[in-house]
């Protein structure tokens, strides 16, 4: 099965950051099978975020953050690492650590 590695701490972003400010370097994933293809993305339904310490509204952070699958052997679609970054500027950043998912192609 697939293993999916994350950072140890949950990533956390100040309001107001740029487009394209750099959450995370530290997402990876390996799976054995020589025909594994993985990507990851985020769940946005099981995501939340706080604002002064209440629950925010979806709206205003659903797609505000972009997980890039990064394929460091791209020969090899079964060890990715993967990179975040905020795609919206302006916005409460959710906490993602426990809600990135990785995936794996219906064939593999």
């Amino acid at each position: 099965p697939p293993t999916l590695r994350l950072p140890r701490s949950t990533p956390s972003v100040e309001e107001n950051v740029p487009e394209g400010y750099e959450i995370s370097r530290e997402i990876t994933a390996t799976d054995p099978d020589t025909s594994a293809y993985l990507w990851f993305e985020i769940d946005w339904d099981s995501t939340w975020a706080t604002k002064q310490g209440r629950e925010t509204n979806p709206t205003e952070y659903v797609g505000c953050i972009v997980i890039e699958t990064i394929y460091p052997n791209k020969g090899n679609r079964g060890s990715p690492s993967g990179a975040s970054w905020c795609k919206r500027s302006g916005t409460t950043s959710p906490s993602t650590s426990r809600n990135s998912r990785c995936f794996t192609s219906p064939s593999a």
